[in-house]
């Protein structure tokens, strides 16, 4: 009988010790899951709110760039209307000589507009999977794509003007109409029209987002 309270005795304080120890880690797990938990979601809102400075700095951007371009597009349009013999030299020179984009006879230079640090960084992280609303994920997806896409066109126009005008130079078309054919053609007017587009795209986004 008292051989039987005694094992009773030590099978309860055995189990009175390992319930002690399951309670202990279940305590230690949820305090662990609890912190990771708001790790995550400290790094979401760190992460959106970076996208959303940098969303925000992309659309001043190619609305200023846009701007810069409009005297492109001017330029283009008196070239467009007139040939060597009707040009105004004054005209020429309020267009070409500033050198804005490349319309003169300086250098021909492309300018990367696009900035996507933070997003690339959000791709990168492993958060993204943790991010509940699909929609705005969405969004940014597509916005930071049609932001690529202006950027290559910007890319490609310096590119073919800068070969349109070699072609200028080597068949002795060096003509008082810097880059003339380039210009003839109305590209410039389709990528100003390009820039406005995805930054007023980029302000319904982050309109959107409020």
């Amino acid at each position: 009988m008292n051989k039987s309270k005694i094992s009773m005795s030590k099978i309860g304080k055995y189990f009175r010790e390992i319930s002690v120890v399951v309670i202990g880690v279940a305590i230690t797990l949820f305090a662990g899951n609890l912190i990771s938990n708001r790790n995550v979601n400290r790094d979401i809102t760190n992460s959106l709110n970076s996208i959303k400075i940098e969303l925000e700095r992309n659309a001043n951007a190619f609305e200023d760039y846009a701007k810069r371009l409009h005297k492109s597009t001017r330029y283009a349009e008196y070239v467009q209307t007139h040939d060597e013999k009707s040009i105004s030299y004054d005209s020429i020179r309020y267009y070409a000589y500033t050198n804005q984009d490349g319309i003169g006879w300086g250098e021909i230079t492309s300018e990367t507009i696009l900035v996507k640090n933070a997003f690339e960084m959000l791709k990168t992280s492993g958060i993204m999977r943790y991010i509940g609303d699909k929609k705005l994920l969405e969004n940014i997806w597509e916005v930071y794509s049609l932001m690529e896409n202006v950027q290559k066109q910007l890319d490609e126009s310096f590119q073919w003007k800068k070969e349109l005008r070699i072609i200028e130079l080597t068949t002795n078309r060096d003509t008082p109409i810097p880059n003339q054919i380039f210009y003839s053609l109305g590209a410039s007017k389709g990528i100003e029209w390009e820039c406005r587009n995805v930054s007023e795209i980029i302000r319904k986004v982050l309109s959107e987002w409020e």
